[in-house]
């Protein structure tokens, strides 16, 4: 490097490592940002002899693919016809996902999650080590992601994740956003002497160059890294996995307290104290020279407690061994280490096995497989769930906040396929029984309302004014008053538990299923959808006697509960329990996709004027159900129009003797015709003889003639 007093020459040497392109090009990258960052510097001339990566200046394959000459006649045809099978548009539609070459088996752990299958793609290497980068299918208007961790080769992967990102994006694909587990030159986020690189700031800076549109990441060592990049960051956190380990594998979890091998990472470990409602400590360390610590000063209590150390990373692991030393040597009991990032590189295998740790846990951001049969102590937890629900979310436009406080992954000791079934069953049995108590409290509400609810039923099938209609309920009394008052109090229990709870099934069901193709906001209304047909199936029933029991029409020859379910049971379904089944069910169906889809957002809306979270709910269910009442009235009034009858009293001998009059005149030489004749004969004579037979009772003729004078 040359110094003069205004222009800064950087001069690219290359014979001492002559092959190591990718590793020679970061280092120039970083020395032309560190003298960028130094004060007074007004140009910075790069002198590189050998250019990298010359001969890669154009595409020479169409869409960068590599599609089998046998097969290119056959490809090219479904693609123009829209046949194309590697687009499986039955999953997620308009997604593609590749790997990089630093850690496949987490990026097919992913896919797998997301029930897709990996893109086809091909990283190699020519003589002089530049990396070539071949996508192997169309990219063209697809989102596409592509992970790759910052482990291993660093220089190398970083090199070929910005090579992927520039090939999907010359492609023509509409959005590439980079999965990076684990964020490369994390810990050089920062000038911490004079004249150092801030190469954290400069990866963003190639990740932004190259064509990226989003970064999906996770535990940054410094949060701040989020501000050096100008395109959207999702910093994802493994605490709430964390958590779940804790609690799962340290019984003693309960008599723990979490410690901070820094100053830097005491937010993190208050954040995990906070949520296991235990205490926290922290260690002072002070360092040398990089990854040589010189002196720890411990503070906080550890004495006859397990110590379970948290830490967003380690690499040669001196910081964490000495940390647990020192806990030991002031009385704590165990020790555990728990890492997001295992780095582990030169000594960290051999001081891991000689510390007093209990286990080390980290999770797969990195490749840990082989570090594992070298050292026992070291557990994995698996973080692919996330990564996966956060690229879903990312897809169909969702927000991935759910994902800092809620555990999606499963850790070692579960099977994917326990956490997808035990999980979500568990709290839609919580919504079945919410539902099922807060209808059973609404039952107190229905019996003061009862008598509101009966006159307006009267005005509906008697065509009568508010007044006749609560001065006829007067004169009947109490007991008539609250006649067919069961069956709504059953049902509107029975009713709350089956539509809550399973539209929030359904609505589980549909977000987390990979074929979903409609849009967030309408899955609310499409599952509240399937729960209106389930209710109509079920309580259509439950309507129908609780009309019939309301109507007085009904009251001489249906004076119980038990005459009714009597006679509906004499009937055909469809004019028994079932009638006015179809009215029924466009009317539930409507009102459940209505309330579901325009709570939420009118909830939302209230909540931003300042109220409680209480008072927003309850005024937003308050006019959402207004407004359906008021949409839904018609198919009400129709409902119980129909349902209030049961069509079979008798309405005298006219009625058969004109059926028997028009078959007759059908013809007496057909002896089908005669048949019929017959056989309306003696049903005739048998309507008739019960008629001359049945006499009514006293009450019966007073009802009957109180009923007639007030019709007058």
């Amino acid at each position: 490097m040359e110094i003069g007093k205004r222009t800064w020459k950087i001069s690219y040497i290359v014979q001492k490592r002559l092959w190591e392109i990718n590793n020679n090009l970061m280092e120039l990258l970083i020395m032309i940002n560190a003298c960028k960052d130094c004060l007074g510097t007004q140009e910075v001339l790069t002198v590189i002899p050998c250019f990298p990566y010359a001969r890669q200046t154009k595409k020479d394959s169409c869409c960068l693919g590599l599609f089998d000459p046998s097969d290119s006649t056959v490809a090219r045809r479904r693609c123009l016809f829209g046949q194309n099978d590697a687009l499986d548009h039955n999953k997620m539609p308009n997604i593609k996902i590749f790997s990089g070459s630093s850690h496949p088996d987490l990026s097919q752990k992913i896919a797998d999650r997301l029930g897709l299958e990996l893109g086809k793609v091909v990283t190699k290497k020519f003589s002089n080590q530049e990396t070539c980068v071949e996508i192997g299918e169309s990219v063209r208007g697809e989102d596409v992601y592509i992970v790759q961790s910052g482990c291993g080769e660093i220089n190398d992967n970083l090199m070929e994740l910005l090579i992927m990102i520039n090939a999907c994006k010359i492609a023509s694909a509409s959005r590439v956003t980079a999965v990076i587990p684990c964020f490369p030159y994390a810990r050089q986020d920062k000038k911490d002497k004079s004249r150092a690189p801030i190469s954290a700031k400069l990866v963003a800076n190639m990740l932004s160059v190259s064509g990226a549109d989003h970064i999906i990441t996770m535990d940054l060592h410094a949060s701040q890294i989020q501000g050096f990049f100008d395109i959207p960051v999702d910093n994802l956190y493994a605490e709430p996995a964390v958590l779940k380990w804790i609690k799962e594998n340290i019984p003693e979890w309960k008599n723990c307290i979490i410690v901070s091998p820094d100053a830097g990472g005491a937010k993190r470990v208050t954040s995990i104290a906070d949520r296991l409602n235990v205490d926290f400590a922290l260690i002072h360390k002070e360092r040398k020279k990089a990854n040589e610590v010189d002196r720890m000063v411990l503070v906080g209590d550890v004495t006859d407690r397990v110590a379970i150390l948290v830490d967003d990373m380690a690499d040669t692991c001196g910081t964490i061994c000495h940390a647990a030393d020192k806990l030991i040597s002031a009385g704590a009991t165990k020790v555990y280490a728990i890492l997001t990032h295992g780095i582990f590189s030169g000594p960290a295998i051999s001081r891991i096995n000689n510390a007093c740790f209990e286990a080390v846990v980290v999770t797969n951001t990195i490749p840990q497989e082989e570090k594992m049969k070298h050292c026992p102590k070291i557990q994995v937890i698996d973080i692919s769930m996330i990564l996966a629900e956060a690229i879903r979310r990312t897809h169909n436009g969702e927000s991935v906040s759910y994902l800092f406080s809620h555990h999606t992954g499963s850790t070692m000791t579960e099977s994917r396929d326990s956490e997808r079934d035990e999980e979500p069953s568990m709290v839609r049995l919580q919504s079945y029984l919410l539902g099922g108590t807060s209808s059973l409290l609404s039952t107190i509400p229905t019996l003061i309302v009862f008598p509101v609810y009966k006159t307006v039923f009267r005005q509906q099938i008697h065509n009568t004014s508010v007044h006749q209609a609560v001065e006829q309920l007067y004169k009947e009394g109490p007991v008539k008053l609250y006649r067919g008052v069961a069956p709504p109090l059953l049902m509107r229990t029975l009713n709350g538990t089956l539509l809550f709870g399973l539209q929030d099934t359904l609505l589980r069901q549909l977000s987390l299923s990979p074929q979903n193709i409609i849009s967030t906001s309408a899955l609310p209304a499409l599952a509240g959808f399937g729960a209106g047909i389930v209710e109509a199936v079920v309580f259509t029933p439950f309507e129908r006697i609780q009309n019939v029991l309301q109507n007085s029409q009904n009251d001489r020859h249906l004076p119980t509960l038990k005459t009714v379910l009597v006679r509906l049971k004499a009937q055909r379904l469809a004019l028994g329990y079932y009638r006015g089944f179809l009215p029924v069910t466009v009317r539930n169906t409507l009102g459940s996709s209505l309330y579901f889809g325009l709570k939420g957002p009118i909830c939302t809306a209230v909540a931003g004027q300042g109220l409680s979270p209480l008072a927003s709910s309850f005024i937003s269910g308050t006019l959402t159900s207004m407004a359906i009442s008021l949409t839904l009235y018609p198919l009400s009034v129709l409902v119980a129009n129909m349902q209030a009858q049961t069509h079979l009293t008798c309405r005298g001998p006219s009625r058969r003797a004109s059926l028997h009059q028009k078959s007759s005149k059908m013809g007496d030489s057909n002896p089908v015709n005669q048949e019929v004749e017959q056989f309306n004969k003696q049903k005739l004579r048998k309507t008739l003889t019960h008629e001359k037979t049945y006499k009514p009772t006293k009450e019966e003729i007073e009802e009957e003639k109180k009923a007639m004078k007030d019709e007058k």
